[in-house]
């Protein structure tokens, strides 16, 4: 890849203005330098956020992004099962695991978001640890908080934005975004997420309107079946697209060029030459 191609790779990074890629330009670093701290995390299990967290993870990971990944739930710690079943089958996630770190969550936070060779922490939080949640988000600069099409996750939204919103004021890196994603939805039942949308969006409720995803995460085969295996191949096209979206959407992975921009100015890079 020329010079000049990376050159306006990277303007358009920043920029922020340009259809969606699916490949980093080679050689590229984060836009800015900074590892990105970025928790997803509800204070109610069985949201799906161990599952949405890991395939972000492989996701980043797969693009050559230097990734840690801290599973700090502290209930079920499925992402350190997910890595166990990994090597037992002989392979190794593309990525750092550090398993349930409580009681030094924050410091473990600011060790490798310091170390200068990390390009993504993800924090995987979940259930009643309320103490644990507040300390990534007051690291983090995003949040992403994962419900379902369902009254029970729902209930527990409010509680979970209350404690961010509340930790996003002692922030130590100047504030945390915060972003609710229906996940695991069956497009069967698409009427449903549109009715808690139209609620969630409203002003009704405590707090007011929620920052709502418009990207959902379907539930899918590819999703369910991905527990405990090594995805190191994502069909951005198919059923993985949603995830891709996502990650654009809240402004995790910042890279904006389609990869044909990429070999149509190299074509014309070719013609010119010739």
């Amino acid at each position: 890849m020329s010079t000049i191609v990376r050159q306006r790779n990277l303007e358009a990074a920043k920029g922020g203005d340009f259809p969606i890629a699916h490949t980093p330009a080679e050689g590229f670093e984060l836009p800015n330098g900074e590892t990105k701290v970025f928790v997803v995390g509800m204070l109610k299990g069985g949201v799906g956020k161990t599952r949405l967290s890991m395939l972000m993870a492989f996701f980043l990971a797969m693009l050559g992004f230097r990734v840690v990944f801290i599973d700090a739930d502290s209930t079920s710690q499925s992402a350190h099962l997910w890595k166990t079943r990994v090597e037992g089958q002989g392979q190794k996630l593309p990525f750092d695991m550090i398993p349930y770190p409580l009681d030094d969550l924050d410091r473990k936070i600011d060790e490798y978001r310091s170390r200068g060779d990390v390009d993504y922490v993800i924090c995987d939080i979940g259930g009643g640890n309320t103490n644990a949640f507040m300390a990534a988000v007051r690291r983090a600069r995003k949040l992403i908080i994962p419900i379902g099409a369902d009254q029970s996750e729902v209930d527990r939204l409010n509680p979970t934005r209350m404690a961010a919103q509340g930790a996003s004021t002692m922030s130590t890196v100047g504030g945390c975004e915060i972003y609710v994603a229906f996940n695991k939805i069956d497009r069967r039942r698409k009427k449903k997420s549109n009715q808690f949308r139209s609620v969630l969006e409203g002003e009704a409720q405590e707090g007011g309107a929620y920052p709502l995803c418009f990207t959902e995460i379907p539930q899918l085969a590819a999703y369910a079946d991905a527990y405990g295996h090594l995805i190191d191949d994502f069909d951005f096209q198919g059923e993985f697209e949603m995830l891709d979206y996502l990650l654009h959407e809240t402004g995790i992975w910042e890279f904006k060029r389609l990869v044909e921009e990429f070999e149509e100015f190299e074509d014309d890079e070719e013609r010119v030459e010739v």
